[in-house]
């Protein structure tokens, strides 16, 4: 039988997202180090377009899916330095990554840049300090920075991960450890951030006033059916806990 926690909630298998932080960025700078410290574009479609960037990058005004054109300029009036995408050298960063995340649990790669973990049931004290082992992990043995977000699904995962990302950064984890938490949270993460809602249905259901991932909450079956695509209905069920 289940351990109830403090928090309110059963002891549940953890769903984790890491999610790489400026994953193409961080791949080049593993072997010109000096990187880390400047901003960085990494360009594809024959170095038409930037496909990735690092904070310095964005910092002085650098967009991802910009013309490289638009942006040359910053070479020298602002020492930005350019790269063209190498393939190959991400998807065996990514392997690795993930070679590394399978010592803690079961690993699904959910994308180049982003994987799920699934951790066996662990208790509330032991959770952030598990999740910042498993950071730190992947920073030591990959190179690699992180972030992490954890829920009792995967939708939640993903959210957290939001909040680690976007609202501490420093930090870089989050567990929602609540179901406060998770109300909170999901009352001020746009639509268009919950995982598996595509930008078409996310901007179907904000035409129609469910602009937070909590206002799917009050959305009924019915309707999303006739808004969303099955995938987003499960979604929802999802991010409702069910």
């Amino acid at each position: 039988m289940s351990e109830i926690l403090p928090w309110g909630l059963e002891s549940r298998t953890a769903f984790v997202l890491v999610d790489c932080n400026s994953f193409y960025a961080s791949c080049e700078a593993l072997f010109e180090p000096r990187l880390w410290r400047q901003p960085l574009a990494v360009l594809y479609n024959n170095d038409g377009t930037v496909v990735a960037l690092n904070a310095a990058a964005k910092a002085i005004g650098v967009s991802k899916f910009q013309p490289f054109f638009e942006i040359r300029h910053l070479m020298e009036s602002a020492g930005l330095r350019v790269r063209s995408s190498n393939f190959e050298l991400h998807g065996d960063v990514s392997r690795r990554i993930c070679e590394v995340l399978e010592m803690f649990g079961d690993c699904e790669r959910y994308s180049i840049d982003e994987c799920f973990l699934e951790l066996p049931e662990i208790g509330a004290g032991n959770l952030l300090i598990h999740l910042e082992t498993i950071k730190l992990a992947v920073a030591r043995w990959v190179g690699v920075p992180v972030s992490l977000g954890e829920g009792r699904t995967k939708t939640l995962a993903k959210a957290a991960t939001w909040v680690a990302k976007k609202e501490l950064p420093s930090l870089g984890i989050f567990a929602l450890q609540t179901l406060e938490q998770e109300e909170a949270i999901l009352g001020r993460l746009p639509v268009g951030e919950v995982w598996g809602l595509g930008p078409r249905w996310a901007k179907r259901l904000t035409e129609r006033g469910f602009d937070t991932a909590l206002a799917l909450r009050e959305l009924p079956d019915g309707v999303a059916k006739k808004l969303t695509s099955v995938v987003g209905v499960r979604t929802v069920l999802e991010s409702c806990g069910g």
